[in-house]
């Protein structure tokens, strides 16, 4: 019989406690903020896809995901370093 009423007691206690801290937890309001480019994203991705193929003469095509501005400049530096080679 204490067994039963200790067992309760200690679900009793763990049941407030956790309600209360997931209340408090869900309560709080979250901040979240987002970086905003300056300027417009894409028309910055489609100039810089056009001067690498005027560059180099390869058009950069969005397949499953976009081009992002870093690296078409890899690609740019990596073509360049590579432009008097040929394999």
């Amino acid at each position: 019989m204490t067994k039963k009423i200790s067992f309760l007691i200690f679900y009793w206690v763990f049941l407030h406690v956790f309600l209360f801290h997931c209340e408090w937890i869900c309560s709080r309001k979250k901040s979240v903020h987002f970086m905003k480019h300056p300027g417009n994203y894409r028309d910055e991705i489609n100039l810089l896809k056009e001067e690498f193929a005027d560059r180099f003469g390869y058009e950069l095509i969005d397949l499953e995901h976009e081009w992002r501005p870093w690296e078409i400049k890899k690609l740019s530096i990596a073509f360049s370093k590579s432009s008097g080679k040929h394999f």
